[in-house]
């Protein structure tokens, strides 16, 4: 435990590290960041802290069913709060940091942040970087989408070095085929593989992988859905 303190005070001395005039304000209170919210993705229903609904300092990480974004100011206000999305884009490292993108830096957390969250898995993600407390959890984005919007639209989700399929036209390609694939790898791109993990029948999770980690990657996957989903 004393070196799992050491590691996380170490992390955060390095994140205070960053040229402070150069850093980014979190875009609420830590307060308001740390409140819980539950939004629903076709029946299914994901409960998380609100900083994890959020990709950057100026703008949330969900999709509604017309491709709109959804703005930032009602997932702070908790407009959000049981409200029905199409698409929530997960970055892990959210429970630590938010980057602010026309400043090319990022906005921390402090430790009594992460004494606000209620799971212990979310405590170590956020103090120590390491989900369960010894281990880096990858991957570090995932994309969870309505099963039904997935395959009706032509979201791209996620662009591959710019050759092959995006991360949206692998994930319809699989879905289409019978049975159902879940890894698609380009052999003319980068390593990187579109990989797709069904939760029940209308809930997919869509995410970018290397061939070899595709196993351990779907098992964490599956587990941090259980934990967002109360199963």
């Amino acid at each position: 435990m004393k070196i799992h303190r050491l590691i996380g005070g170490l992390m955060f001395a390095l994140a205070g590290c960053d040229d402070p005039l150069r850093r980014a304000d979190l875009p609420a209170s830590e307060q308001v960041l740390s409140q819980y919210q539950t939004i629903h993705i076709g029946a299914q229903a994901l409960t998380l802290p609100t900083i994890v609904l959020l990709s950057s300092v100026k703008h949330s990480s969900m999709t509604l069913h017309d491709g709109t974004p959804v703005p930032i100011a009602d997932v702070l206000s908790q407009r959000t709060h049981g409200t029905q999305v199409a698409e929530l884009s997960i970055a892990i490292g959210a429970y630590q940091w938010l980057p602010d993108h026309d400043q090319d830096t990022s906005a921390y957390v402090s430790r009594a942040f992460c004494d606000k969250l209620r799971a212990r898995w979310e405590y170590d993600q956020c103090s120590l970087g390491l989900y369960d407390g010894k281990t880096e959890f990858t991957p570090r984005r995932v994309d969870v989408v309505e099963r039904s919007h997935l395959i009706h639209s032509n979201i791209q989700l996620f662009v591959m070095g710019g050759q092959g399929l995006s991360g949206g036209e692998a994930a319809r390609m699989l879905l289409a085929q019978s049975p159902a694939k879940l890894l698609h790898c380009a052999p003319k791109q980068t390593p990187l593989c579109t990989a797709v993990l069904p939760i029940g029948s209308d809930l997919v999770v869509v995410w970018a992988t290397n061939p070899g980690d595709f196993e351990p990657d779907s098992a964490r996957v599956r587990w941090l859905m259980e934990q967002y989903l109360g199963l």
